[in-house]
């Protein structure tokens, strides 16, 4: 598959309106596929084919909207699937914990821009939705008049009554007559009627008994039902051309169906020039609201195929539009719950595709109350120590050896899409492993993978889901806070160095601006505060999205937040407020009643947080057992 075609797959993925939309794309050119190629066969049957593909468009939103959801994996390139790490932080020990894969967000462009364009393409949606509706409503509500105001006529009520039993419709059919109507039409769900114009009183028996058949049949086939809910369903998909194609069809082709049962009773060419005849009156009033005998639209076809003795007529049996229709219920339980989405080739296919494991390996329960070490940077680090393939790990819990394997790090929020047990965050366990050769970091963790789907049954997947977030935004459009400050690239700064034993932290922005944290980069420390009570952050050399990141634990602990400044660079900052929770105080300091952090974050950073919804990757944890014994 073509870059190309995946990142187009993806972009339909990622808005469940466009997902719908290519899958109503399939359905009306199913639909009409089938009608084409049941061109030589009865109208009553191309009609059906077409009726069943608009009442599964019609479905497909309420179906993919309660269904559950079918994940199809798209394989992404290594630029799109790297896994955005995270840290437990103070909730270490919580017994609750999501996975997220990155890269949810372009932090280098607006969010709020791309949302902005979300709401206005549905405004404009919503807007052709109303647009295209108003017709329909009009229409019905023109009908209900022209039934209202219309009179009785009993003779056409006399004859009407043996031509519906012949037809096989049981219901009481009324029978009106119109000054303003130019041609016969029907109305009515529960009382149906046919309504005639005023001098059908002078028509001929012939002409009468053409016209109430034809009337009959669409009242005993349920054809204004079924309009109404296609031409509905055109109002939904307004912009869509296979829909408006298919409805062209559906409309010529239920008129064909109701010519086919006049032609039953009736010589062909006689009812061509009475149809011709009540084109020419329809045409020279105006527009009819509903459905009519003749119309000047596809007159010739209609024509045509009157004339035609070699096409099939008739109706079709209840048990072969059943079956149409249970076949398109069919599709649309199989195709609403597809979404594509991204299948990282680097993250947890690579273990499908090289499952790499180790020589040998021991697993572990540690008892013991020592910190846990080992010869490895299990923080998944770039950091890399080359050892023979030696694994050696005392006493980490379950989840530090998740994120090694992982590759997770970083505290980015956590929307909480699944739980580990508590024994999973609180139990430590000893790992020993060796593997043959010199491995890589990301063989090694591949091996650890292999480790942990073996020994602890461990299974995850990830799935593109729309979750509450927030959002990062500039509290005042183009400015920044006082105490956030573009990083100096003339800086010296060495990526993920450790302070020296003896550094001391700087307690002033200036200080970090003057580049006075020179081991230190890409980090958000905790610095000596001014004020007993209250906390101080710095950090230098970081995006806005690392500190998105950072405080939404600070913020919001059950909501992610995501970038949506749109502004480019890295930067250095210092944020001083008051924590949450008492704080002991020291005699003679002074107390603290300075600014919570979400007012600091908009006074000195020029910050704030919005509530929103964004598509995501997550990664779900699917299974976790205890680790079977050695």
């Amino acid at each position: 598959m073509t870059p190309a075609m995946r990142e187009f797959l993806l972009a339909i993925s990622e808005s469940r309106f466009a997902s719908i939309i290519a899958k109503v794309t399939v359905l009306a050119a199913l639909g009409l596929l089938a009608a084409w190629l049941a061109r030589r066969n009865r109208a009553a049957v191309r009609h059906a084919l077409l009726a069943a593909a608009f009442g599964a468009m019609l479905l497909l939103p309420i179906a993919a909207e309660f269904m559950p959801p079918f994940h199809v994996g798209l394989p992404v390139g290594e630029e799109n699937a790297s896994l955005l790490p995270f840290r437990t932080g103070s909730d270490a020990n919580s017994s609750t914990i999501a996975f997220r894969a990155g890269n949810h967000v372009d932090t280098t462009a607006p969010q709020a821009s791309k949302l902005s364009l979300s709401s206005l393409l549905l405004g404009v949606w919503g807007t052709g939705v109303v647009v295209f509706l108003l017709p329909v409503i009009v229409g019905l509500w023109q009908i209900s008049a022209l039934r209202r105001s219309a009179l009785p006529w009993r003779h056409g009520q006399s004859v009407a009554e043996p031509l519906a039993l012949d037809a096989g419709i049981r219901r009481r059919v009324y029978v009106f007559v119109h000054q303003a109507l130019p041609g016969p039409m029907t109305c009515g769900l529960m009382r149906p009627a046919i309504l005639l114009p005023l001098d059908a009183e002078h028509w001929t028996r012939e002409d009468l008994d053409r016209a109430l058949v034809h009337e009959l049949e669409h009242i005993r086939r349920g054809d204004s039902v079924i309009r109404c809910l296609a031409r509905a369903t055109c109002s939904a998909y307004w912009f869509h051309p296979l829909v408006w194609i298919a409805w062209r069809k559906l409309v010529l082709e239920a008129e064909r169906s109701c010519d086919d049962a006049v032609l039953r009773r009736s010589e062909a060419t006689s009812y061509a020039e009475q149809l011709v005849g009540l084109a020419k009156r329809l045409s020279a009033a105006r527009k009819m609201p509903a459905l009519t005998m003749a119309s000047c639209i596809d007159l010739a076809t209609r024509v045509n195929a009157i004339l035609d003795i070699q096409q099939s007529r008739g109706r079709w049996g209840a048990n072969s539009v059943l079956l149409v229709s249970t076949v398109a219920a069919g599709l649309v339980g199989a195709i609403s719950p597809l979404t594509v989405v991204g299948a990282p080739q680097d993250g947890f296919d690579a273990l499908k595709e090289a499952p790499l494991s180790f020589e040998v390996a021991s697993v572990k329960r540690n008892k013991s109350d020592a910190p846990g070490y080992s010869n490895f940077p299990l923080n998944a680090g770039d950091a890399y120590i080359e050892n023979g393939g030696h694994f050696v790990a005392r006493n980490f819990p379950l989840v530090t050896y998740i994120f090694f394997a992982y590759k997770l790090m970083g505290n980015q929020g956590r929307p909480v899409l699944s739980q580990l047990p508590r024994w999973a965050i609180a139990d430590g366990f000893d790992i020993e492993a060796r593997a043959i050769g010199n491995p890589t970091k990301d063989q090694m963790r591949l091996m650890m993978r292999s480790l942990l789907a073996e020994r602890f049954k461990l299974g995850l997947h990830t799935e593109r889901r729309e979750i509450p977030v927030l959002a990062f935004v500039l509290a005042k459009a183009g400015k920044t806070g006082p105490q956030l400050q573009p990083h100096d690239a003339a800086t010296p700064c060495e990526p993920n160095a450790v302070p020296a034993p003896g550094d001391r932290y700087p307690n002033t922005f200036q200080q970090i601006v003057a580049g006075q944290m020179p081991s230190l980069c890409n980090v958000i420390l905790g610095l000596p505060a001014s004020v007993v009570g209250r906390s101080r952050l710095g950090g230098r050399n970081v995006t806005i999205g690392f500190m998105a990141d950072m405080f939404s634990q600070r913020v919001d602990r059950g909501r992610p937040m995501i970038d949506a400044t749109g502004l480019p660079g890295k930067f250095d900052f210092v944020l001083e407020f008051t924590p949450d929770g008492p704080t002991p105080a020291t005699a003679g300091e002074p107390q603290s009643d300075g600014p919570t952090f979400e007012e600091a974050l908009t006074d000195q950073l020029g910050l704030k947080a919005e509530s929103r919804k964004s598509l995501m990757d997550v990664i779900v944890l699917d299974n976790v057992e205890r680790p079977t014994q050695n």
